[in-house]
């Protein structure tokens, strides 16, 4: 799958799908393992998760699965990026009639770039904004204060990264490493814990 002819050549989020599977895979495995101290930081002994019943445990294993498809659908979605080279904010490419394959870039440094990247920024967090609230729902059965303030702490993060993609896409980034790497996956990580333990999969060796 060759790139569009007449496409800037820039490396601005056009990775291939496996440095998001890799990435993916790490910072799961991270937020799971680092969850049992996130608990003890933020609920002060764990909250109820090392003593919940395994069956009232099970919705995890379904927003476990939820969050495994979005991550395979995302990961798609920029693998196809990669291959045309479009950057973000731009989001379709369109074919002209009996022509060729044509893509309408959104505009750069200027007012329109701006108004372009705040709706980027947005649609972004309308994204993620549903499979978000239903992490909070489950986790605030199990571990109520770290639901809480990780929820509030990745809505800081949002800001950031909206406010810095407006100006300059660059500054997105900033935003984003603090919500979806840090605070996302360290929710993440409680909801794979407690999907784990609702599956009898989660390892003694792992303290609680």
């Amino acid at each position: 799958m060759p790139p569009l002819r007449g496409l800037p050549r820039t490396a601005d989020g056009l990775n291939p799908a496996w440095w998001y599977v890799r990435n993916e895979v790490v910072l799961l495995g991270v937020g799971t393992l680092a969850s049992p101290w996130v608990l003890r930081a933020l609920d002060g002994g764990g909250g109820a998760v090392s003593t919940a019943d395994a069956a009232a445990l099970l919705p995890f294993v379904a927003v476990l699965a939820l969050h495994v498809a979005f991550a395979v659908v995302s990961t798609s979605a920029s693998d196809a990026r990669h291959y045309v080279r479009v950057s973000p904010p731009t989001q379709y490419v369109y074919k002209q009639h009996d022509g060729d394959d044509a893509v309408v870039l959104a505009t750069g440094d200027n007012a329109a770039g701006a108004f372009n990247r705040a709706q980027r920024a947005r649609a972004h967090m309308v994204d993620a904004l549903p499979l978000l609230v239903l992490k909070f729902v489950v986790v605030h059965t199990v571990a109520p204060r770290s639901a809480v303030w990780l929820t509030v702490a990745w809505s800081a993060a949002r800001v950031l990264f909206a406010l810095g993609y407006r100006r300059q896409p660059q500054l997105r980034f900033v935003g984003f490493v603090l919500g979806e790497w840090l605070v996302a996956y360290a929710l993440n990580g409680i909801v794979a814990q407690c999907a784990l333990r609702a599956l009898g999969a989660w390892p003694s060796s792992v303290p609680s």
